[in-house]
């Protein structure tokens, strides 16, 4: 029995460590790669997105609202692509398990003119106010737990935005979810 559990020890272990070179390879690649730029339109990055977490969602009983529209912004489609997924990850990961998840998304208010906003909504299990700022350095989880992942998916989607010439912000209360606003630039 005691070698079992030993055993049982350094799979997780291994488990973890593959989870965190995993997530370093990607941060690091997300800071390497060079970055083309075009119009794009996001609400079919966001279709393609959730219809790749489809059955996901579905499996979870959750429910994805997507707009009619939204904005088409100055970008790179796979960096897009891999912000949305990780924010719509992201929701599944860290939701409320008393309630079915619900995810809006729509288009904001942006930070100037020469920027376009988008917001995804969920309602989650939400982040205590002294966590707001952290989430988004690498390695940082708030709600650590039973959730997998190694603290890297909001500081990608950070770090990508930036090199697109967006943002990332965040409003949260425990229990009722989170608001992430997204800023991108705007295609003229």
């Amino acid at each position: 029995p005691d070698q079992s559990e030993i055993l049982l020890h350094i799979k997780r272990a291994t488990g973890r460590l593959e989870e965190l070179i995993s997530g370093i390879l990607e941060y690091s690649r997300t800071s390497a790669e060079k970055t083309s730029t075009e119009a794009i339109d996001l609400l079919s990055v966001l279709c393609e997105v959730t219809a790749d977490l489809k059955v996901q969602i579905e499996g979870i009983e959750g429910k994805a609202e997507i707009p009619e529209f939204l904005p088409t912004a100055i970008g790179d489609r796979i960096k897009l692509y891999r912000i949305f997924t990780n924010m719509i990850v992201n929701a599944i990961k860290y939701r409320d398990p008393n309630r079915p998840l619900r995810i809006r998304i729509y288009e904001t208010e942006s930070r100037s003119p020469r920027h376009c906003g988008v917001a995804i909504e969920d309602n989650g299990m939400g982040i205590p106010d002294d966590k707001l700022e952290l989430i988004f350095r690498p390695f940082q989880r708030v709600n650590p737990g039973n959730i997998e992942g190694a603290g890297i998916g909001l500081a990608s989607v950070k770090k990508l935005l930036e090199k697109l010439g967006g943002d990332i912000s965040v409003e949260s209360e425990v229990g009722k979810g989170s608001t992430f606003f997204l800023s991108f630039r705007k295609a003229q």
